[in-house]
């Protein structure tokens, strides 16, 4: 199971700027985010934890259910992958 956490440049008062969805699981971070740079859904769990794990980015982030990253993804100009994509794009099979 997956959950989502939406990214604030600044404050939860701005709109969302990004997304990472975790893998709730034992055993190290399993991430994928949003690149802006590359305008496509990386697996990249040291950047996700970086965002998570530092208490100066604890007003950035928020964690919210699938419908509402679904809604965001679009607004990033993108489609939110399926749990089975996501599986694919941290290299493991489905």
């Amino acid at each position: 199971m997956f959950y989502y956490r939406a990214l604030y440049w600044r404050s939860l008062d701005e709109p969302p700027s990004g997304l990472i969805m975790v893998e709730g699981s034992p055993g190290p971070m399993r991430a994928v985010v949003w690149s802006h740079r590359a305008k496509a859904w990386q697996c990249n769990p040291d950047s996700a934890a970086r965002i998570l794990y530092d208490d100066r980015n604890s007003d950035r982030w928020s964690e919210v259910d699938r419908a509402r990253a679904q809604g965001i993804a679009r607004s990033l100009g993108t489609e939110l992958p399926s749990e089975p994509e996501l599986h694919r794009i941290r290299g493991e099979p489905a």
